[in-house]
């Protein structure tokens, strides 16, 4: 995890640090988690995408989120994901 100097955000960069950050909610579908973490800014518009194979930490911008992804994703519970990993 660190700060990026460009916009001044935190960018995660493990499964791990997500989880323990200020997380809004998290969803699955069959390949990925997508959490979406407090905003630390009006601008901060993402939704971290976590693929369950590699655990590679990505993100999409949560209007994408919105258009793709939430019609198919379920919600799961952050107690639930801690205690498994």
């Amino acid at each position: 995890m660190y700060k990026n100097p460009t916009t001044n955000l935190t960018e995660y960069e493990t499964f791990d640090e997500l989880l323990n950050a200020d997380v809004l909610f998290i969803t699955e579908d069959e390949k990925n988690y997508y959490i979406r973490v407090k905003p630390e800014r009006f601008f901060d518009n993402c939704v971290w995408v976590v693929d369950k194979d590699t655990k590679k930490v990505s993100f999409i911008y949560y209007t994408d989120y919105l258009v793709d992804v939430i019609d198919h994703a379920v919600p799961v519970d952050l107690q639930f994901l801690k205690r498994a990993g």
